[in-house]
């Protein structure tokens, strides 16, 4: 079962130790689209273009039915795992398909990367990526719900109609998105034809969405910079163009100051690779910048998200800001020093705002 198109920060940091990169171009719903380049012995750089799919799971039946339905348009076939059988894994050989597993096999091997003239061994570096992973709610509540929910929460107050507007989710699907909240106590209807929808406790909205919420589809890729953190997400943010939007600790502290950005977080909807700046590729644990390629719906924020951003910036913003509610997720799984009290504070701002803007 394909769970998910990213791989965990364990692939970045496999192809590092073997001296590749990797560059997240685009996401579609089930494959990643990227290239893996690596430098030989001899100083030859190879090239490939690869397919990720990733799973959590992965049978042995799975290569041939992937053999028979994967097109052939110039690209390689990557399959990363939690965990690869030794079958599996002479499945995927005999195809041709490179592969990656989180878990490397009895002989140490965690993965093989195929170019044109050669083929890249991934081993076992003998320790896992310890940083945190992303906490999950118990189950997403879908696009159109989560959108709805910030619509509540940076409106206030709000009908049926202009939910349907703000959002451009069809008027049916946001009744029933109401009526599934409506017993919640932070959210009272009011009046008749149309109700109002009024947001009494946005604090509540706020710990309810990041209570459900679970990012979309993405893949991360990692750099060390020797600039301060808010210029090499400024910098990183120009190179990679429109549809980019700052998070994390460098966004919080542009809505909420409080501590010192030690990591630079930056949204994207196609990637590039950042070495022709003054960027490195960086293990994981080390990076000063995470470059996020996305399509999440979530992150992008709407006018009235926009409103509330602006009622809470020092000025204007040089590069865009992704919706307040992400950047305080972020910041709730960074693990950063003084993460939970930048949380706290911005969480509070937001909730200010917005009743301000009510």
């Amino acid at each position: 079962m394909i769970s998910d198109s990213r791989p965990d920060q364990w692939l970045w940091d496999a192809l590092h130790e073997a001296g590749a990169t990797l560059t997240t171009l685009q996401l579609d719903t089930s494959t990643a689209d990227v290239q893996i380049q690596a430098t030989t012995q001899d100083g030859t750089v190879q090239t490939t273009r690869a397919a990720i799919k990733h799973y959590t799971v992965f049978r042995p039946s799975t290569v041939d039915q992937l053999a028979a339905t994967f097109p052939p348009d110039g690209r390689t076939l990557l399959i990363t795992a939690d965990r690869l059988s030794d079958n599996a894994v002479s499945r995927l050989r005999r195809h041709g398909f490179s592969w990656a597993s989180r878990h490397p096999l009895k002989s140490g091997i965690r993965g093989e990367i195929r170019f044109d003239d050669g083929l890249l061994t991934l081993r076992d570096a003998g320790s896992d990526n310890p940083r945190p992973t992303a906490r999950h709610g118990a189950g997403r509540p879908g696009v159109a719900t989560g959108r709805v929910l910030q619509e509540l929460l940076y409106q206030g107050s709000v009908t049926q109609i202009g939910l349907t507007k703000a959002t451009g989710i069809s008027q049916a699907r946001v009744s029933g998105i109401l009526s599934d909240l409506a017993e919640e106590p932070w959210l009272t209807p009011i009046g008749r034809k149309p109700v109002t929808w009024r947001v009494t406790e946005p604090g509540d909205l706020i710990d309810h969405w990041l209570g459900v919420f679970r990012p979309g589809k993405r893949m991360s890729t990692y750099w060390y910079g020797l600039d301060g953190i808010v210029d090499q997400a400024r910098s990183s943010a120009q190179a990679l163009g429109a549809d980019t939007w700052l998070s994390g600790a460098v966004a919080a502290d542009m809505l909420a100051p409080w501590s010192v950005p030690q990591r630079a977080l930056v949204y994207t909807r196609s990637g590039r690779d950042l070495s022709r700046l003054e960027f490195v590729p960086s293990q994981t644990l080390e990076a000063t910048l995470e470059v996020v390629v996305t399509q999440d719906k979530a992150i992008p924020p709407s006018s009235s998200a926009a409103t509330i951003i602006k009622r809470l910036s020092r000025g204007p913003q040089e590069t865009p800001l992704a919706d307040p509610l992400v950047v305080l997720w972020d910041l709730t799984m960074s693990g950063d020093i003084d993460s939970h009290e930048s949380a706290r504070r911005l969480k509070s701002a937001v909730v200010d705002a917005v009743r301000s803007t009510v």
